[in-house]
């Protein structure tokens, strides 16, 4: 890493890009949680559950994993992100891609 005024630099170019960075991925997950919320997707406790055994034996975390998960807080976010990744889910499905007038016309001159 550079000494001085160039760290000082590159420290700061740093924390911007992680500044912006950050800040799109809450608002992300605000845009997310409100679909969810919207659109009445909950995540039980079972699919929670199923989700921990999941990640333990895809990740071979066996007992981490449900240690780590046994905690309420962790359970939460563990929900949270599976509502999440539902809504967006949602979102893709419903999605549908309209062409633009500019790649229209691009289109249509070939």
């Amino acid at each position: 890493m550079p000494e001085g005024k160039e760290r000082e630099e590159a420290l700061a170019n740093i924390r911007g890009q992680l500044k912006s960075r950050a800040e799109r991925q809450v608002r992300a997950e605000l845009l997310l949680d409100a679909v969810a919320a919207r659109e009445g997707i909950s995540v039980t406790e079972e699919e929670v559950a199923a989700e921990i055994d999941s990640m333990a034996r895809d990740q071979h975390l066996g007992d981490k994993a449900h240690a780590l998960y046994h905690h309420p807080e962790a359970r939460e976010v563990l929900r949270a992100r599976l509502a999440r990744d539902r809504a967006l889910a949602a979102l893709l499905a419903a999605a549908r891609v309209m062409p633009s007038e500019a790649s229209e016309s691009v289109a249509h001159e070939k």
